[in-house]
């Protein structure tokens, strides 16, 4: 029901769906917060931000959302610090349905003229929370197309850790994804799902300082921008299909006769 809910409000609002059970496909890097608040209209939308804070009140309920990337220095290589926070919260008594959720894909790249691969660390918590309130909490940290940790919730607490060794390619993007997802469907309290990766060379590597971590992170496309790149896609497998069209017919004309 959860997923019904929304992709057809994300399909409202111009925005990608997201499946809780996998890792998005969507190119990064890619950035969007959002939310829905007091069973109405989408209120909010994409923020065009590249990191910081989205709020949305409503008359009684109350949604945020925040994405932060903060690149740091441990043993003299650029690591990244991310994070990603989705809250509801009730302000009155209601039953209509509140919604908040962040999705951040950062592009992320080992710099090396040592190494063709090299092991990162992947460490941090996933936390969420629904206390008295009725609803779900969900989070994911995705790692090239694969799913690092996660969990959905829709009564208590999860406390995840998060320790994973990951080998990647030198000299080549990869991609990690933080999504989180609050709903609030009824009763009072506060419902959150919170996320905090730290990337970084793995300790076991020696010489550190030879490597160079860097990130990426921009925000979402304009509508009109997806509208131009789908556009372009068709056309060029309108041409695609021309050619190949006209390559057969010519091939046909130009066949030995008594030939098949």
């Amino acid at each position: 029901m959860r997923l019904i809910f929304v992709a057809v409000l994300e399909l409202v609002a111009g925005i990608s769906f997201f499946a809780p059970q996998g890792f998005s496909q969507t190119t990064p890097p890619f950035y969007q917060q959002n939310a829905f608040v007091d069973g109405g209209p989408l209120t909010g939308g994409p923020s065009n931000t590249n990191t910081g804070l989205f709020t949305l009140t409503g008359q009684f309920t109350a949604a945020q959302t925040d994405i932060t990337a903060i690149p740091t220095i441990v043993g003299g290589v650029q690591t990244l610090s991310g994070t990603a926070m989705s809250q509801v919260m009730t302000t009155g008594q209601t039953s209509s349905t509140a919604y908040a959720s962040s999705k951040a894909e950062y592009l992320v790249q080992v710099d090396s003229s040592v190494s063709q691969s090299v092991p990162l660390e992947i460490v941090g918590t996933l936390l969420g929370s629904l206390g008295t309130a009725q609803g779900e909490a969900f989070a994911l940290v995705g790692f090239d197309e694969a799913a690092l940790a996660q969990f959905d919730i829709t009564t208590g607490t999860a406390n995840t850790p998060l320790d994973t060794i990951v080998t990647v390619p030198t000299n080549i993007p990869q991609v990690i994804e933080l999504d989180t997802f609050a709903s609030l469907s009824g009763g009072l309290g506060t419902i959150s799902a919170q996320i905090d990766p730290y990337v970084l060379i793995a300790p076991s590597v020696p010489n550190p300082q030879q490597y160079q971590l860097t990130f990426a992170v921009s925000p979402v496309p304009e509508p009109t921008s997806w509208t131009m790149l789908v556009g372009g896609l068709g056309f060029l497998l309108a041409v695609g299909g021309c050619r190949k069209f006209l390559g057969s017919r010519e091939h046909r004309m130009h066949r030995p006769a008594g030939s098949r």
